[in-house]
């Protein structure tokens, strides 16, 4: 199987809002039809789905990659949806909703924590690389991090920062756990850079336009920047000419420029290779840059603005139609409902039958191996008590039985006259007695065993009733 290296893009078209180019060949892989235009940070592909939020509305829609439609099955929210990230290991879900961050596991549904920091709205919701860690930006201007332990246990995040004054337009995570860095862009014409251990401010640099997005090539060397007129700076973090944690882009520095938009740049994104550099604009095109040369390479132009890009590796049988996602995202659970709490069921995946003899005992019927786990019970019942409520729901259902199969009966038997005949026989009991067919004389068979009838006999009984002899 080829892998494919392509681009995932969305717009803001309401009849196809997301595609997947070959970003090689600039031809098109995969085109989704939507449900409404799909706004920015509102994307995530998990597992073989590619999921997305429509703006304004506590829906999550799922498309299978090899499929254009999506599915019925939807993850709804407890509200409208701002923002939402996906883990890259495809066991959580970070959704904000409002000034809150909710945290759901995959596998079950489950919500599992809630974050409440923010006195806005959340704009933007980032995973790192190590699944630990969640940043948040929010249009307060307030930048927080969160482990996955914080917001199961409902304590305060790991490090909060009010440094920007104005709202958070892009953040991103460098590689590693808590030694990583979180780089973050605002309205305030800045973008900052924060060390996730002791929230440090690192590094400030203020641009001359306002900075609307960025993103971390891999090799981490350099950061790129799309603001609202048009254009991306590049600024090199290895850069030994700054002495001071403040610093400002130089516009004549046209060499850390790529120029070409017309409108405001909404979304970049970097090659694995960091050779390529994607960009989306408001002016409905996306441009591929070469970035040692900082010259446009394709054009490719869109139906609507672009929201969002990312580039990603399929397997040419993610596209195939017999591809079948291997990972099922369940609905999420509302936190209100107590029975959810006290039973909690999630799939796994196991491809190996000894892997699957370690997870749980087996036992064999009719050589087909069949998994033997508990069933979680509420707290507070026994099973002595759940087995009797199981009887008495059966005997329930016997009844309901017997009294359809009484209505049916009389229904049929005795048509529409509605006559009432309470002594219906059991279905058991009723014998059903199909017509005899007929069957056709033949002459000279063995089946005609009547005697035959003399001719003459009937031929004198009718002269004498006439009155008429004959003469010998």
């Amino acid at each position: 199987m080829e892998c494919v290296n392509a681009i995932v893009c969305t717009t803001m078209d309401q009849t196809n809002p997301a595609t997947i180019w070959d970003s090689k060949t600039g031809t098109l892989i995969a085109h989704f039809r939507g449900k409404g235009s799909i706004p920015r940070h509102c994307i995530s592909i998990s597992g073989g789905y590619l999921y997305a939020s429509e703006r304004g509305k506590p829906l999550i829609h799922c498309w299978p990659l090899n499929k254009q439609h999506c599915e019925s099955r939807r993850l709804i929210a407890p509200g409208k949806i701002e923002c939402f990230d996906f883990s890259p290991d495809s066991t959580h879900a970070a959704v904000a909703v409002s000034e809150k961050l909710h945290l759901y596991q995959l596998s079950s549904g489950r919500l599992l924590g809630i974050g409440a920091k923010h006195y806005q709205p959340i704009s933007v919701v980032k995973f790192n690389d190590t699944n630990n860690l969640i940043a948040c930006g929010g249009l307060d201007g307030m930048i927080t991090v969160w482990t996955l332990a914080n917001l199961i246990q409902g304590s305060d995040p790991l490090f909060s920062s009010m440094d920007h004054n104005l709202p958070i337009s892009d953040l991103t995570f460098t590689s590693g756990s808590l030694r990583s860095r979180v780089l973050s862009v605002s309205a305030d014409f800045s973008c900052k850079i924060f060390e996730v251990a002791s929230g440090k401010l690192l590094l400030s640099i203020a641009f001359p336009a306002r900075p609307t997005c960025l993103a971390l090539a891999p090799n981490e060397t350099a950061v790129f920047i799309g603001n609202s007129e048009g254009g991306i700076f590049e600024v090199n973090l290895f850069d030994k000419s700054r002495k001071t944690a403040e610093y400002h882009q130089p516009t004549e520095d046209k060499d850390s420029v790529f120029a070409g938009h017309e409108k405001q740049v909404s979304c970049i994104a970097v090659s694995r290779d960091s050779i390529y550099l994607i960009s989306g604009s408001h002016d409905e095109t996306i441009r591929v840059w070469h970035i040692e040369s900082h010259q446009c390479v394709r054009k490719m132009s869109q139906r609507g603005a672009v929201t969002n890009l990312m580039f990603r590796v399929f397997s040419s049988w993610n596209f195939a139609t017999g591809f079948k996602p291997p990972l099922v995202a369940h609905s999420f659970i509302n936190p209100s409902n107590e029975e959810a709490h006290n039973d909690t069921s999630f799939e796994i995946m196991v491809k190996d039958d000894q892997l699957l003899d370690q997870i749980l005992p087996t036992s064999s019927t009719c050589g087909i191996p069949q998994l033997s786990a508990s069933v979680a019970t509420p707290s507070g019942v026994t099973s002595s008590d759940q087995e009797a409520h199981l009887k008495l729901e059966i005997e329930k259902l016997k009844t309901v039985n017997n009294q359809m199969y009484r209505f049916a009966v009389k229904a049929i038997l005795n048509g529409p006259s509605g006559v009432a005949n309470d002594s219906v026989v059991p279905f058991s009991n009723v014998k059903v007695r199909l017509p005899n067919k007929k069957k056709k004389k033949v002459k000279g068979s063995q089946n005609d065993k009547r005697p035959k009838k003399d001719k003459t006999k009937r031929k004198k009984q009718k002269i004498v009733k006439s009155g008429k002899v004959n003469q010998p």
